[in-house]
């Protein structure tokens, strides 16, 4: 389901996203006002993911 989600969102698979968000790419993950709704939304699946 991430996978998806993160190819139709991001055009990247979930691997990617992950490696991103673990690397810090993003802004502060916990920080609502410095990424875009559907990051933080697909940031809160990784754990399911993984």
């Amino acid at each position: 389901m991430l996978d998806r989600q993160t190819r139709k969102y991001l055009g990247i698979s979930a691997e990617e996203f992950i490696e991103r968000w673990d690397s810090g790419y993003y802004d502060d993950p916990d920080d609502r006002t410095k990424n875009e709704p559907e990051i933080m939304a697909l940031g809160m699946f990784i754990p399911f993911a993984e």
